[in-house]
């Protein structure tokens, strides 16, 4: 048996766990609440202040700046939707990135098409010079709009690496 068959049959038996990232959701969760709970009691703490009017009156005597303070929070939590074990993690990152292999493929044909076109005239082509120039104009349109894609795509992993804590064989 060769190594590519040997190498099938090894993923295909691996026993791969796939489970919900409970535990990371819930801390996210409460992560969440916790910025909540804290912007809760400065507002309750803000609104006593304005509450007791003449004592806000004279505290923006002292301080002119206290309404000026208009605070936003912004804030970025992130969990992994399920943990997934070792070897089947390392599967799926090594797959091809499907956005990536589409914009490549295209990208190969238009510049195939435009090779075409700009080697060969309307005549050899059996086109008109009108559909000639416009295709000759379609295809460079196309060309700029995918290399300007390749050049903004975002070439990171397909699956994000967050570690199986769940996960009774992991490696």
């Amino acid at each position: 048996m060769n190594n590519k068959v040997k190498t099938i049959l090894a993923t295909i038996e691996n026993k791969s766990t796939v489970l919900p990232a409970t535990k990371q959701i819930q801390q996210v969760e409460k992560a969440a609440q916790g910025i909540i709970d804290e912007k809760m009691k400065e507002n309750q703490i803000m609104e006593k202040e304005i509450s007791e009017y003449d004592s806000f009156i004279e505290k923006l005597k002292d301080n002119q700046i206290s309404l000026v303070a208009d605070k936003n929070i912004s804030a970025i939590l992130t969990t992994p939707l399920l943990t997934i074990d070792a070897p089947s993690r390392n599967i799926l990152q090594s797959q091809e990135d499907p956005t990536k292999t589409y914009l490549t493929l295209n990208q190969s044909m238009v510049n195939g098409y435009l090779k075409a076109i700009n080697t060969d005239g309307a005549e050899k082509l059996n086109m008109s010079q009108t559909t000639y120039d416009k295709s000759k104009k379609y295809l460079e349109t196309t060309k700029e709009k995918i290399d300007t894609a390749l050049l903004a795509y975002n070439d990171g992993p397909i699956l994000a690496q967050a570690p199986c804590t769940d996960c009774s064989d992991t490696q």
